[in-house]
């Protein structure tokens, strides 16, 4: 099922317009200057009906999640005088195990369809508020490269759902896991990327994929999953079905990769880009090594599990809004001072937020305003699509 594209309006600007203006009269507004796009109002001189002065000037700053806002004053704000307000959105950036397994059916669909609907939605919900990218392991699987290695299917990229889906719903499971060796191809771009980076990786198995690798039965993963019941002779003999042979010499592939694939991920959290680790079903087995990978990559849990464990896919999505939250600021930085911080008003979207330390908004600096708690939160969840920093009428809630 696709998701429709946010209105144009939604889009997250790095720069604000700026407008300068008064409130008008009941019929209009004056607009004195403007860069940008303009609402409804129009520019030039005052409104019909409306008047300019500067004793009725009131400023209004915006951190308008959008390319072009509506008018200052539309929806009954006070103040249409926009200052620039500089954003550095974030990127959350997917690693999506898209193996062979990945194709075993859950409640719902396949594992693959359901991390598919369950990423898309989040990228609905917060693609105005984060840059999303994505990479998927294994790519070009072949009958005789069944570990060939992943990369990158979709750049981060802010208010662009409807390429990032059509990457996403494109994925076809196949083949085994090559983690390790996918986020090291993945590292030198992901080093790159301007702003506050975080990766998600969501696998449903343990790595896997390395010609080098040798191990004993306990870390054969053929051995780990497919000797119940013993139908291969290497599990009818209690052999180790990971150790080569003249007839399969690329056993080795199938031993569990845990000691590369966590330096991996701890090369990615040292370049300043935490690792979030999910398992979702049929991970159960790794547990030990994706909770070491979840601690090299520097954003654990607080407690064991380290990794999100995600037993049933239907609360994935709540799993993916709880890591991208971690990103998403609370925080704005006016270019100037408002002239009255006691006559200054945040609103989400045409709702006015109380002035509250606790659950509302607050001052932190004479140029910084930050969202507390349930607002904060709000936020985060992908719910409010403009926050506007408005003065000109008292502070609502102000004690």
């Amino acid at each position: 099922m696709g998701f429709s594209r946010v209105p144009s309006w939604f889009r997250l600007a790095s720069l604000v317009p700026l407008a300068l203006g008064a409130c008008g009269g009941s019929g209009g507004r004056s607009v004195v200057g403007h860069v940008g796009h303009v609402g409804q109002g129009g520019t030039g001189g005052a409104g019909e009906g409306g008047s300019s002065s500067a004793g009725n000037t009131s400023l209004a700053v915006s951190a308008k999640l959008s390319s072009g806002p509506p008018a200052a004053d539309a929806g009954g704000l006070c103040g249409n005088q926009i200052l620039p307000l500089a954003l550095d959105p974030p990127t959350v950036y997917f690693v999506l195990d898209i193996s062979g397994s990945m194709s075993t059916p859950e409640n719902g669909g396949t594992r693959l369809q359901l991390v598919q609907g369950a990423v898309v939605e989040q990228a609905a919900r917060l693609n105005y508020l984060v840059k999303m990218g994505a990479a998927a392991f294994p790519l070009d699987v072949t009958a005789t490269d069944t570990c060939h290695i992943g990369a990158q299917i979709v750049a981060p990229a802010l208010q662009d759902l409807e390429t990032f889906e059509t990457a996403i719903n494109a994925l076809v499971p196949n083949g085994g896991t090559p983690t390790a060796a996918t986020l090291n191809a993945l590292a030198p771009n992901l080093e790159a990327l301007a702003g506050k980076t975080i990766v998600v990786l969501a696998t449903d198995g343990g790595p896997n994929c390395n010609p080098a690798a040798a191990c004993g039965i306990q870390d054969c993963i053929v051995n780990i999953e497919d000797c119940s019941p013993p139908t291969l002779e290497c599990c009818v003999q209690d052999t180790n079905c990971c150790e080569p042979t003249i007839a399969d010499p690329r056993a080795g592939e199938d031993c569990l990769d845990e000691t590369a694939t966590v330096n991996a991920v701890a090369a990615i959290y040292s370049a300043g880009i935490p690792v979030y680790v999910v398992g979702i079903p049929g991970s159960q087995f790794y547990a030990d090594a994706l909770n070491a990978m979840a601690l090299a990559g520097g954003a654990p849990q607080f407690a064991a599990p380290f990794y999100y464990q995600v037993s049933d896919l239907s609360t994935l999505g709540d799993v993916l809004t709880t890591i991208a939250s971690a990103v998403i600021p609370c925080s704005f930085t006016l270019t100037s001072a408002p002239p009255n911080p006691t006559e200054t008003n945040v609103y989400f979207d045409t709702e006015v937020v109380m002035s509250d330390p606790t659950n509302g908004w607050s001052w932190t600096s004479s140029v910084e305003v930050t969202l507390n708690g349930s607002a904060c939160a709000k936020l985060k969840s992908g719910a409010v699509s403009q926050v506007q920093v408005v003065s000109g009428c008292p502070t609502e809630g102000l004690r």
